[in-house]
């Protein structure tokens, strides 16, 4: 009871993760409305993609050995690297790939990690549920706002 109820504050933690996030400091850029709108924009995304790797990576690093060796989390780890990387630019391709196919693949294969017991594999796969949700709201923030910018 206590793991499910973790989970679910997991959960709870990631969809509301981008309500959080540190104000990034723009480029010295032209100040107009439409640069202003996508910077705005890159900061919530970026804000917002941080703040849900940070409520996920520390739930599935101890069980990185774990998911090492299994095929769904090949890609998983390298697109969650690329879209986690402290100090970085968020690569918006390995955010695609995580929304798009990473995750669920990931998702699919927790069940067969055997030295995870079951309560594990539920908060594993509605972590990785959660986070998804988290980047699918972002990208769908960032891609709503981004475009005014263009006009």
């Amino acid at each position: 009871m206590k793991k499910m109820l973790l989970a679910a504050g997991l959960v709870a933690s990631v969809l509301f993760a981008g309500c959080a996030g540190v104000q990034v400091n723009p480029v010295s850029l032209p100040a107009t409305p439409a640069v202003q709108s996508v910077l705005t924009a890159a900061q919530k995304f970026h804000n917002a993609v941080t703040a849900a790797c940070n409520v996920l990576m520390p739930t599935i690093e101890p069980l990185t050995p774990l998911f090492a060796t299994q095929p769904g989390f090949v890609a998983f780890n390298a697109d969650l690297s690329l879209a986690c990387a402290a100090n970085f630019a968020i690569d918006l391709a390995s955010v695609n790939n995580l929304i798009g196919s990473s995750i669920s693949a990931a998702q699919a294969v927790v069940p067969n990690v055997s030295a995870l017991d079951k309560t594990q594999q539920v908060v594993v796969v509605a972590a990785l549920g959660a986070f998804k949700g988290a980047l699918q709201n972002a990208l769908a923030a960032y891609v709503a706002a981004a475009p005014v910018a263009t006009q």
